[in-house]
């Protein structure tokens, strides 16, 4: 006799979907400037249908129990170089079991990243109803019959289950970033829908022991040991692989940080650091145009970065530090050598896009801060 499976796998597969989520999704393609660098962007749809649940018949001599996943994807990955690559794949993962407590006999069944074949699986695209059905190879089975006979023959079960939408949306747009100053920037932003559903049919596992695990799973409470959801997830990544290196003034020479320009519509405040010490403030304002500013010279080469903080955000969330933009973070172009065009972005509208957020300029010149850079002969 099996030991069943009395764990949740439907908490696991709730959220292995956001997971998915934010590896896959179809967004619109766009394209972020990064010292002319060619961006990697991956957009991507998927599509899901998952049920659990686990009954015992009335009689007292039947257990069944099922967990299927079935996530069906479309993506699109362009790195600038030729054609763009396109995937479609659908597959199933999952188990079903019958135990026959009353007689020995027991079945149980396990897919695996099994690719499906695209009449097995239907999804709307409005998340109301979906279904998967037809004979489908498993990875893996086993069991014995009342005689004690028993096979490990994966054989191919039948599938007939539908799902209907009949609940709540459960997942909210989400947006991540991360970057190493002067290598790749990897953005992502993910949007997409979870509803809680109803699952109706039936799978046979066919085999030594084998027979028909119903299938009558709902959720309405949440409640992972039976549930059932239809899932659409959209998500757009972006890489863009960085080729800013340091500003460095050689020692014996000077700065000058000349044509300054700041925005018009936040009010910032902008400065220099020097060898990543402390923010030093040059001026600031709106549809302002500070005055030339030398630096140096230094004894030993320095490095130098801009700065700007977007003085508007005062009120947000980590302010003043995550509205502190520098000239080799998220929301910098760095162009030309000797004289260097600095382009910075402030946070947008409001606390929309700190710090740790993708904002590049769309070209030189088009920062919310302005700069030219040159180091003296």
């Amino acid at each position: 006799m099996p030991i069943t499976h009395i764990y949740s796998r439907g908490r696991i597969a709730v959220f292995a979907l956001l997971a998915l989520a934010l590896l896959a999704g179809l967004a619109a393609s766009r394209t972020y400037r990064a010292d002319a660098a060619t961006p990697l962007t991956q957009n991507s749809n998927t599509q899901s249908a998952t049920f659990e649940q686990s009954s015992s018949s009335t009689d007292g001599c039947i257990y069944t129990a099922a967990w299927v996943s079935v996530n069906g994807a479309h993506s699109v990955a362009n790195n600038g170089n030729g054609p763009a690559s396109v995937t479609n794949q659908t597959v199933l993962n999952g188990y079903a079991e019958t135990v026959n407590y009353c007689t020995n006999a027991y079945r149980y069944a396990e897919w695996d990243n099994v690719s499906l074949a695209p009449n097995q699986f239907r999804m709307d695209g409005a998340l109301n109803r979906a279904v998967l059905s037809g004979a489908i190879p498993a990875s893996s089975a086993y069991g014995c019959d009342a005689d004690g006979n028993c096979d490990d023959d994966a054989g191919s079960p039948s599938f007939d289950v539908g799902w209907q939408r009949t609940g709540d949306q459960l997942i909210t747009p989400s947006h991540t970033s991360s970057h190493t100053p002067g290598q790749d920037i990897v953005n992502v932003e993910f949007s997409g829908q979870s509803y809680v559903a109803q699952a109706n049919g039936s799978i046979v596992v066919t085999g030594a022991g084998g027979g028909t695990v119903p299938v009558t799973s709902a959720n309405d409470d949440f409640n992972f040991q039976d549930s059932a959801y239809l899932s659409n997830s959209m998500t757009v990544s972006v890489v863009v692989a960085r080729k800013l290196q340091p500003i460095v003034i050689p020692a014996g020479h000077t700065l000058t940080i000349s044509n300054v320009s700041l925005g018009c519509y936040d009010a910032l405040t902008f400065g220099y650091q020097l060898d990543m010490g402390a923010n030093v403030t040059v001026g600031g304002g709106r549809c302002a145009h500070p005055a030339d500013t030398t630096i140096g010279p230094f004894a030993q080469d320095t490095q130098i970065r801009i700065w700007t903080t977007d003085t508007s955000a005062w009120y947000c969330t980590g302010y003043p530090a995550s509205y502190t933009y520098y000239s080799d973070g998220l929301h910098a172009l760095v162009t030309g050598t000797n004289p260097y065009q600095v382009d910075i972005m402030d946070s947008g509208v409001g606390c929309n896009v700190p710090a740790d957020q993708l904002r590049l300029p769309s070209g030189p010149g088009q920062g919310n801060l302005t700069a030219t850079l040159t180091i003296s002969p």
